[in-house]
C-alpha cells in the first residue's frame, strides 16, 4: 500500500514537472507581491493560500485538493511554495491533498531571530506541526534540493508520522559512524558525521552570508 502510494505520488510529480497547467495566466503575479493572510489570494488557479500555526510559528501554506492522502512538498533554497505550483495541481487531480509551505525563514513564514532555531530538529518538527495543524495523522513528504534534507530527516526523526518519502535533486547520504583520521602532525583525531549533524545550521533562511570565503 505504501509503495503503491509512493509510485503514484512520483508519477503525479513527474507529470507536474513535464507539463504546465493548460490554462495558466499569461503573466502570473509573483507570490511576494500578493496578500498572504487572505485565503484564496493565490496567483495560481486551483491553489489557495493561508496561514497556519505549526511548531510555534506562523507558516504560509499553499493547498490544492481537500481530500485524499496528505502530501507535503518541501522546497529548497532560495525558493518558496511557488516552486511547486505545477505539482500541487497535478497531485490534487490525482486524488491527493497537496500542501506546500513556505519553509521556516522564507516567504511569509516566520523567521525566528536565533540561528539555533533553524536547526534540522526544528525544521523536521515544522513538518510534523503542519500534519497536526491540518488534522492529519500521517503524510507522504516530498523534498527538493535542501528540502530533501528536511524530508529525510523528518522521516528519520519522526518515522511514525510519515507513510512515504520522495527526495529530488539531493541524494540521501546515509548516517555515518565515527571515523578516525590522521592529522598533519601524525596525531589521530576522531570525528562524527551524519545527515543530521551536517545540517545543524540550515541554509533555509532569507539571509545573505556577510563573511566572504576566499
Amino acid at each position: 500500500m505504501i509503495s503503491r502510494a509512493i509510485v503514484a505520488v512520483s508519477l503525479a510529480l513527474t507529470l507536474g514537472c513535464g507539463s504546465p497547467p493548460e490554462e495558466e495566466p499569461a503573466a502570473e503575479t509573483p507570490p511576494s507581491e500578493t496578500p498572504s493572510t487572505t485565503e484564496n489570494a493565490s496567483p495560481v488557479t486551483g491553489v489557495t493560500l493561508r496561514q497556519v500555526e505549526a511548531n510555534g510559528i506562523q507558516m504560509r501554506i499553499a493547498e490544492a485538493g481537500s481530500e485524499g492522502p496528505l502530501v507535503l512538498l518541501a522546497h529548497g533554497w532560495p525558493e518558496s511554495w511557488y516552486s511547486w505550483r505545477h505539482q500541487l495541481t497535478a497531485l490534487a487531480a490525482a486524488g491527493y491533498r497537496a500542501v506546500a509551505p513556505d519553509m521556516r525563514g522564507y516567504g511569509d513564514t516566520d523567521a525566528p531571530p536565533n540561528v539555533e532555531d533553524d536547526d534540522i530538529e526544528h525544521l523536521a518538527a515544522d513538518m510534523v506541526g503542519l500534519i497536526d495543524a491540518l488534522g492529519e495523522e500521517r503524510a507522504v513528504i516530498v523534498g527538493h534540493d535542501w528540502g530533501a534534507l528536511v524530508a529525510w530527516n523528518s522521516v528519520l526523526l519522526h518515522p511514525d508520522r510519515f507513510s512515504g518519502l520522495v527526495t529530488m535533486s539531493v541524494p540521501y547520504g546515509g548516517r555515518h559512524g565515527r571515523r578516525s583520521t590522521t592529522g598533519r602532525n601524525g596525531s589521530a583525531t576522531t570525528s562524527t558525521t551524519s545527515s543530521t549533524t551536517r545540517s545543524r545550521t540550515s541554509p533555509m533562511r532569507n539571509t545573505t552570508p556577510t563573511r566572504a570565503v576566499s
